[in-house]
């Protein structure tokens, strides 16, 4: 076994060669080492690379295994050595690691390697190792799992749902005037004082009459027309629309009318149950039951897991490897720049910054709450990592594979490729397999907590989800009254993982005014947000 004490070079045995070792540095999670391969060492190994050439080797004039040694180290010598020593760095580097009985949690690095023939082989390793963390005793923790009730009235809602997404469209006889409900396919252009604006024209947009996703005045106009017509809608938008340059303004929009067609939703009977791939309405209330609880079942486990994961931050305070919690904070910071950088686009009416220019000491204090959130994560998935270690949580290779079918079934007709790409890219498999592996490592401490339950109805589910928003918001603001490196230690990662939960309710309508080409004039209320987990 490998062994060696600071400034105490020790002379150990590896690989059937001498060398020693001497720790030079442990700063925190950092270890460096000094390790030195003996000359003679060095030497005898040369030797010994050159003999196996031997062997192989053909030259002119010689027969194969009768080459002098001295001619091969004449005409190869420095590809020989270069060979040596890489090869003994990579025998003796890990020999080193193992032996100083620590665990790398990033990939050492070798440093000031010096080598000339006839010297000793000197060179720094250099490694960041696991932190020490305690997993044995979870039972501290108490946490509360919400079961979400479904209603009849729910279910009542979701079949009405289900038949106004069955709405059947129908075309309209030439001359015929478009009403509430009604579909148009338009063409319009959008100007402010006379000039067009970005993002403010498209083609063949279907806006529906009355479904609200459009501002008040532009859907207003709609009512009446008819296919052939042009003309001209005079819209204000409103003084708190997410595109600065547009809030407040005047804009005229001119727009034709290519198409009406009137929408019928089906009467609820049983012909209808059956179209949805149910035998009855009875059936297809029970199919939409049993949606809504897995809905809701996925949402209460949300919720219980980032609690969880809230409580472990809290904690837990353990010093992260540097190198880990740089990577995390430059994929997050990267992120974070893409978007402040894109261009200001009325169609995002909801964000938070609205794209406005942030200045640099703004940059650097949200530098700062990200770095704190990269270090928060890097804890956390040690924390995890070491659990799963614990008690030997692995995903399988039946894992791996379904988890592979269940990504390329959301690819139809490309599922061939999508396999394809999963098994040649070992890093994409396990970011499909990872959720997998920390959901069991998640199932496992939740056996060691103290977990009680409450049945709440969704209404109540979404309220103390908002009420843990509206904590976090007020934790956020009073934070940044502070210095900059203690602001929202917490809150912008617990609000998006909340926000992830509550943001069910708008689903359908981010959904439509993401898909519609003509979201440029849509309400501020209806125009997407900015994706909380970037």
């Amino acid at each position: 076994m490998i062994q060696s004490l600071a400034d105490n070079p020790t002379n150990l045995l590896t690989h059937g060669h001498t060398m020693q070792v001497t720790e030079t540095a442990s700063d925190g999670l950092k270890r460096e080492y000094k390790v030195v391969i003996p000359a003679d060492d060095m030497s005898a190994r040369i030797d010994a690379r050159v003999q196996e050439l031997r062997r192989t080797v053909q030259l002119k004039g010689f027969r194969p295994g009768k080459v002098p040694a001295e001619l091969l180290k004449k005409q190869y010598g420095q590809a020989i050595v270069g060979e040596v020593v890489q090869q003994t760095l990579q025998d003796t580097s890990g020999d080193v690691i193992n032996g100083q009985g620590v665990r790398p949690a990033t990939q050492p690095s070798i440093e000031d390697m010096s080598f000339d023939e006839g010297t000793d082989l000197e060179y720094v390793i250099a490694v960041e190792v696991m932190p020490e963390i305690e997993t044995d005793d979870f039972s501290r923790f108490a946490l509360e799992n919400l079961v979400i009730e479904v209603t009849d009235d729910e279910v009542d809602e979701a079949v009405e749902r289900l038949r106004e997404r069955s709405k059947i469209s129908a075309e309209t006889d030439e001359g015929y005037k478009a009403k509430e409900g009604d579909s148009l396919r338009i063409d319009f252009v959008g100007k402010v004082d006379g000039e067009e604006f970005p993002d403010g024209a498209a083609e063949d947009h279907v806006a529906e009459i009355g479904a609200g996703r459009l501002l008040p005045e532009f859907e207003s106009s709609l009512t009446g027309k008819k296919a052939g017509d042009s003309y001209t809608a005079k819209v204000t938008f409103p003084d708190d629309y997410g595109a600065e340059h547009l809030a407040g303004k005047e804009a005229a929009f001119d727009i034709t009318v290519k198409e009406v067609r009137t929408s019928t939703t089906p009467e609820l009977n049983e012909e209808f149950a059956k179209s949805q791939g149910a035998e009855s309405l009875d059936e297809l209330r029970t199919m939409m039951r049993e949606r809504l609880s897995s809905e809701y079942q996925q949402l209460s486990r949300q919720r219980l897991k980032r609690t969880l994961l809230d409580q472990l931050s809290e904690s837990y305070s353990f010093a992260v490897p540097p190198s880990l919690a740089d990577t995390e904070f430059d994929s997050i910071w990267h992120q974070v720049e893409q978007e402040l950088n894109q261009p200001h686009d009325h169609d995002h009416g909801d964000d938070d910054q609205g794209h406005e220019p942030v200045s640099d000491e703004k940059r650097e204090e949200m530098k700062d709450e990200y770095r704190t959130i990269a270090e928060r994560r890097v804890r956390l998935g040690l924390l995890l990592s070491e659990v799963g270690r614990a008690h030997d949580i692995q995903v399988t290779p039946e894992d791996m594979q379904q988890a592979v079918i269940e990504r390329a079934r959301q690819f139809p007709g490309q599922e061939a490729m999508v396999v394809k790409y999963y098994q040649e890219n070992q890093q994409a498999i396990q970011e499909v397999t990872a959720p997998i592996l920390e959901d069991r490592v998640v199932d496992q401490i939740l056996t060691q907590v103290k977990l009680s339950e409450r049945t709440v109805s969704p209404q109540e589910f979404f309220d103390i989800e908002n009420a843990d928003i509206a904590d976090d918001k007020e934790a956020a603001e009073a934070k940044e009254k502070k210095p900059a490196k203690k602001a929202a230690k917490k809150a912008p990662a617990k609000k998006a993982a909340a926000k992830k939960a509550t943001a069910k309710k708008a689903a359908a309508k981010k959904s439509t005014a993401k898909k519609a080409p003509a979201k440029k004039a849509a309400k501020k209320k209806a125009a997407p947000s900015k994706d909380d987990e970037a």
